[in-house]
């Protein structure tokens, strides 16, 4: 009886580690075997390809070559934001849904993107490390400028792009966007 269950249970691979907990809700399952390769250029993913039928994947590629070696693959999961490292055209040839994580991180990243631009324009990294080195004139000859009304080019009008165009606007900026997947009418703002 063990036997027929081991080998029902469904094949994935899991190419550069996750968090433990996303590693323990698979292994709690009964009908997954996991297998997990450090190093995406380890031999052995070769060897784990051939048997996957599903394949976790954060940074390596997935391109035809992988999935060359994966004749039993029925599905790939990104592990992260965005899909700019698997081959979505080789998937969709094979019939492979892409998995994707979504909003995950979105609006963080967006924020991010604002914070890096403030600390730009407002001279923040200058201004700290003359204030903690005790250089209080520097402030009066670090020429800041700010945000509002500049003109902010967002390249890319994902999820990421849309938060940042928002948080642009936000701050009185003009916001054009560049991707050429995306409408031009979706994109414009004013």
């Amino acid at each position: 009886m063990k036997s027929a269950l081991k080998s029902a249970m469904r094949k994935v691979l899991v190419v550069q580690p996750i968090h433990d907990v996303g590693l323990d809700l698979l292994r709690a399952r009964d009908d997954v075997a996991v297998s997990v390769v450090d190093d995406p250029g380890d031999e052995a993913l070769r060897a784990h390809l051939a048997e996957a039928e599903g394949v976790i994947v954060r940074n390596d590629r997935v391109d035809a070559d992988m999935l060359a070696a994966a004749p039993k693959l029925k599905v790939v999961a990104r592990h992260g934001v965005g899909f700019d490292n698997v081959d979505v055209a080789a998937l969709t040839r094979r019939g492979i849904p892409l998995a994707l994580v979504g909003d995950v991180n979105a609006v963080a990243v967006a924020e991010h993107t604002l914070y890096l631009m403030l600390a730009v324009a407002r001279k923040g990294f200058a201004l700290d490390r003359a204030v903690r080195t005790e250089r209080f004139a520097e402030r009066d000859v670090i020429a800041a400028t700010e945000l509002w009304r500049k003109t902010l080019l967002v390249v890319g009008y994902g999820r990421i792009g849309r938060r940042v165009a928002a948080l642009g606007r936000a701050f009185d900026m003009t916001v054009s966007v560049y991707d050429p997947l995306v409408a031009a009418a979706e994109s414009k703002f004013r």
